[in-house]
């Protein structure tokens, strides 16, 4: 079966505002084992310039590519081919579509993408609810998501089979026969589901935010992402490749304890207990904003704020339930979840001295890293009278804005413009102190 999706045109001029944007509408393309996907990629200049396309990151072990051509004067038209392998194994490809201009040896943009191996026997309309089933999943773990397919997928009713083979795809690992019996006989018991005489499920109660409200959070386990699901790095050919989700071990001992944190007192003081810990803040800093893999964090003591890009920390604060955005407030309770954040800190390190040593750890070895072309940025931080805040990030000459949050038109009361550097220390001899 072929299936062609139509894309929109990518416009050079506008290549850096689209590549922050397109990092949080990501499209996934569903295929079967053996199907072929074919889209248009239209570049519509700079004029004259010649421009490439390039596939970063390509999961060549469950499917191949064409672009045609891939290289041309602008403006023209690439045809993107994409078949996924006959033993392609299901789950979730990330992948980038970079388009370079060979002529200023510029990037001028990216096109994130994935590919959803489905198995044979799913329907593809699975990929309708897919962004909706993994953020259940990462909020409410299985039963979330078994209550989801069967109220809102398999709405005629779902065999046994169905479900396992839909949480198995969801989850990103197996599940046991086993495991998952008992868990739809949890549901039963709850209320919330029902299994008919033909042996298939029925939801008994329809409405999400009651079913939802029956799921015990404190109780949730996620399984750590499995082998097929690849991680989108956006980065050039000459950084040092990492296994985001191979974890260190002292970074994975500061997640459990985040992970109790959170249990027990919420996920912004847990959310506190890694920006002292991993993010490397020192104890007067603080997280301003977190987009994708992108950290920024600032310092009260220098005053200048630093930036870093990391799969793994990004992956941990999306199983810990955080949203994206800025993390820094005001509130009570911001200041409430940062006393709590200090005390698990000293308790389980000393120190926020001893605490970033971890930091540096995975600096050296790749899970915290920068980008060859990364530059000085700044950060303009706008407080507004009713507290809330604004960021608005800024190239290094502040000529052209990068991205920005929470950038309202309303009053005052102070605005900073504070530098953000892409590394922790002026002199990097100083990061050897942490080290000992």
């Amino acid at each position: 079966m072929s299936l062609t999706v139509e894309r929109r045109p990518v416009k050079a001029e506008k290549a850096r505002q689209e590549e922050i944007a397109s990092n949080s509408s990501r499209i996934i393309l569903a295929m079967y084992p053996g199907e072929r996907v074919a889209f248009p990629l239209a570049v519509n200049g700079p004029p004259g310039h010649r421009i490439g396309i390039h596939a970063k990151e390509f999961p060549q072990s469950v499917a191949s590519i064409n672009i045609t051509p891939m290289g041309s004067v602008a403006p023209f038209t690439s045809k993107i081919e994409i078949r996924a392998n006959e033993g392609a194994s299901p789950g979730l490809y990330y992948f980038d579509l970079w388009i370079i201009d060979q002529t200023t040896r510029r990037t001028l943009g990216t096109e994130p993408l994935g590919i959803l191996i489905l198995p044979r026997n799913l329907p593809r309309s699975i990929l309708k609810h897919y962004r909706e089933l993994r953020k259940i999943y990462r909020e409410l773990g299985a039963q979330g998501v078994l209550w989801y397919l069967i109220a809102k997928v398999y709405k005629a009713g779902a065999s046994f089979t169905q479900l396992k083979n839909a949480y198995k795809l969801i989850r990103g690992q197996p599940v046991r026969k086993s495991t998952l019996a008992v868990i739809l006989r949890r549901m039963i018991r709850k209320g919330l589901i029902m299994k008919s005489e033909d042996k298939l499920y029925h939801p008994l109660v329809t409405r999400q935010e009651v079913a939802f409200s029956r799921i015990d959070r404190k109780r949730i386990r996620i399984a750590q992402p499995g082998r097929n699901v690849k991680s989108a790095t956006k980065e050039s050919s000459s950084t040092p490749k990492r296994n985001s989700f191979k974890e260190p071990y002292e970074a994975k001992i500061a997640f459990n304890i985040a992970r109790k944190i959170a249990r027990k007192h919420g996920k912004l003081a847990a959310a506190h207990f890694l920006v002292y810990s991993l993010v490397g803040a020192r104890e007067t800093g603080y997280l301003l904003l977190w987009f994708n893999s992108m950290f920024v964090y600032c310092e009260q003591k220098t005053g200048f704020c630093h930036y870093f890009y990391s799969e793994l920390l990004n992956r941990y604060f999306r199983l810990l339930g955080l949203d994206q955005g800025i993390m820094y407030r005001t509130t009570v309770e911001y200041q409430k979840a940062l006393q709590i954040a200090n005390r698990y800190i000293r308790k389980h390190y000393g120190s926020h001295q001893a605490a970033r040593r971890i930091h540096y750890r995975l600096k050296k070895n790749m899970y915290i890293y920068r980008k060859p072309d990364d530059e000085i940025l700044n950060i303009e931080i706008l407080h507004y009278e009713d507290g809330d805040i604004g960021v608005r990030v800024w190239d290094n000459k502040m000529e052209k804005a990068k991205h920005e949050e929470n950038v309202i038109n309303k009053p005052l009361t102070k605005k900073e413009i504070k530098p953000a550097y892409p590394y922790e220390h002026v002199y990097e001899d100083n990061e050897e102190t942490y080290f000992h």
